[in-house]
């Protein structure tokens, strides 16, 4: 009979994936509209840039990003991060998940 290991074993994630974080902008001019539409607007940008099309900008401030991920549509707000996928995909991690999961990859990686 073969023996089965039923026990749970540890993994490491080692795929690199790129992700900016929704902020708060800080700027000097009065024509920002909300407080956080430069980050929105710079995200958005990422992602369109990538031949992604399935977010909205949602929110009439602060903010924020309603991204179709694998899992449905999600809505990611500032303090979240919104993460690239190593095919393209997009999703959305809470800022407190972010910081338990991921490490900063060197540039070579």
């Amino acid at each position: 009979m073969t023996d089965i290991n039923l026990r749970p074993a540890r993994f490491r994630k080692v795929a690199v994936v790129e992700a900016i974080q929704i902020q708060t902008d800080i700027a000097d001019s009065e024509e920002i509209v909300s407080d956080n539409s430069l980050s929105v607007a710079a995200i958005s940008g990422w992602m369109a840039g990538n031949n992604f099309r399935d977010f909205k900008v949602i929110g009439d401030g602060p903010f924020g990003l309603s991204i179709k991920s694998l899992e449905g549509w999600v809505d990611a707000y500032p303090g979240d991060w919104v993460v690239k996928g190593s095919v393209g995909e997009f999703w959305r991690v809470r800022g407190d998940i972010f910081a338990t999961t991921y490490a900063a990859a060197a540039e070579d990686d």
